[in-house]
Parts: C-alpha cells; structure tokens; sequence
C-alpha cells in the first residue's frame, strides 16, 4: 500500500459514519470573476492536498473557495458571480495565517482539518492554511457575525477572510519531490517544503458568532450663541411678536393707545413722538410723528437699544 493509499484509508475509516460533500467555487486563475461551481467530499480534498500543482508563479495557479455563489450576472458589459453580494453559503472555514504562528495555536483539539503550508511557506518562517469542513453551512447574512467570532478565537487569521467570497490558491510547489510521511500520529505528509498536516476528528463547532456592536451615536455639540445671532432673533422677534413689541413699549416708556404704541422718545430728536402697531404690518418699524422736522423711522430693536 503506497503512502498516499494509507492516508486515505485512515481517513476513510475514521468518518465512514458521518460523510458529506462540500459545495463552492473553482477559478481558473486571480482574475477569474465567474469560475465554476464545485463540490468536494473529503477525498477529493485529500487529492487537492496531497498532490499540490507544480508551478512558477503564484499568479498563474488555480483558486478554489467554499463559497456557493448565486447566478451569474452582467456587470458593466462583464459577466461575473464572485462577488460579496452574491454569496448564499460559506461550507467551510479556512483560517488563512501568514505572521509565523505556529500550526499548534491554529488546531482546534478534537476537530476535523486539514492544514498544509501556503506557496509563501518557509520553515523559518511558517505560512498555514487550515481548512475546517462544517456540518452546516454558514448563510451568508450570518457569515460577518461567524467571522468576527473565529476572529476572536483565532486572532491571526488574515482579515481579508472575512470577506465571504474570498478565494485560496490551490495547494502548489516548484519544484516535485517525493511524498513522505514521517508516521501516523500526527498524520503528516512532506513534499519537500510543502507539509500537509491530518487532523482527525468531529466536524468544527463553530464558535459564538459576534454580532456588530452598533455605531455609537455621536451629538454634535451646539454652536456657541454669537452676540450677532442673539441679536437677530430679537430683532426677528420683535418684527412679528405683538406681545414682545408690547413689552419695548413698557421699556421705554410708551403708553398703549388704540392697538399702539405712542409717546416713545424718539432716538433722533429726543421727543416724545414714536409710535409703532402692536400687531405689524409690513416691516414693523417705529416711526416719528415729526416727519417735517425729524423724520426718524426704524426697527424696534434699534429703538430699544439707543433708548436702553
């Protein structure tokens, strides 16, 4: 039985009770924006992993994502589907860390995954990939809350994963090299740099999802009141307010007769002559009864202020 064979078998073995298909998407390349729909039992996971492509250059290797995708649609002249506003399920969770934690803080004890090292892996310094295959797929309404909670448990985990169509390159090397597996317990297999770590067990229980705290309500603190503002809103008032009009009257010493205002001193001849309508008309000045001689006119709020 060849290395590969007994891998397999021992993962067979250890979920013939409870296997599943997984469904998403595979793109050709990073610019694909349609791909194509796809499913995966853990075999076929297996197969991706265990024989990662050969290639030269990350931008030519193919992607895979757990994502189902809603139909195609135009965009601009273009036909697309990976888009965040298309997604309707995410089937796995793929924690994507690339700051040099070690695969030990990424394992979920007693879970199901399946890890191997990304394209940019060195063994100085370590780039994982681990991928969780769910009971359940997570609906896309519910995924950000999922992610903020997996992000909690797991902080280092790219943030760009939150991003529910978010798509992995497929496992690759430069260069082939022979498959070794250094013994069953942990359940490893090496093709030169490239390792693929089993861990067996139960499907992911997810952990509590984090609903969005909501936005903190900002006040905008008021404008300081400017002597400039106070004084037109009095003069605005005392245009239409009769009863403010009335108490100018009281303080400058004018006597209410007939609806009016009468025997106010006048600002420009100092005589006893200014009148003005309690209910206004028009702009609501004051005026002299001297017009010959004075001829003042002019609001009440200026009247108030020189005779103040």
């Amino acid at each position: 039985m060849s290395a590969i064979d007994a891998i397999v078998e021992r993962v067979c073995i250890a979920l013939e009770h409870d296997w599943r298909t997984w469904h998403g998407h595979a793109f050709a390349n990073r610019y694909d924006r349609v791909g194509v729909p796809s499913s995966w039992d853990v075999l076929a996971l297996l197969g991706m992993m265990l024989e990662p492509v050969l290639g030269t250059s990350k931008e030519r290797l193919p992607l895979w994502s757990p994502t189902v995708y809603g139909p195609a649609y135009r965009e601009r002249g273009q036909l697309v589907c990976r888009r965040s506003s298309n997604t309707v399920s995410v089937t796995m969770v793929v924690l994507d860390v690339d700051d040099g934690t070690p695969l030990e803080q990424l394992l979920e004890p007693g879970a199901f995954a399946l890890a191997h090292t990304s394209w940019s892996h060195t063994p100085a310094y370590p780039k994982w990939r681990v991928v969780y295959p769910l009971a359940e797929p997570v609906p896309a309404q519910r995924w950000a809350a999922t992610w903020r909670g997996l992000a909690a448990k797991w902080p280092a985990i790219d943030p760009a994963t939150k991003d529910p169509a978010r798509m992995y390159y497929v496992p690759a090397v430069r260069e082939r090299a022979p498959l070794l597996c250094p013994g069953p317990s942990p359940l490893t297999a090496r093709r030169g740099t490239y390792t693929l770590r089993i861990q067996l067990g139960a499907w992911l229980t997810l952990p509590a999802p984090i609903e969005e705290a909501p936005a903190p309500v900002t006040r905008k603190a008021p404008a300081p009141y400017r002597p400039d503002t106070l004084r037109r809103d009095v003069a605005a008032q005392l245009r239409t307010d009769p009863a403010a009009r009335e108490r100018v009257a009281e303080l400058v010493g004018a006597r209410i007769m007939g609806g009016r205002a009468r025997h106010a001193p006048c600002p420009a001849c100092h005589r006893p002559a200014v009148w003005w309508a309690l209910v206004p008309t028009g702009a609501g000045w004051a005026y002299c009864n001297h017009r010959q001689s004075c001829g003042w006119t002019g609001p009440l709020d200026e009247l108030a202020r020189v005779t103040a």
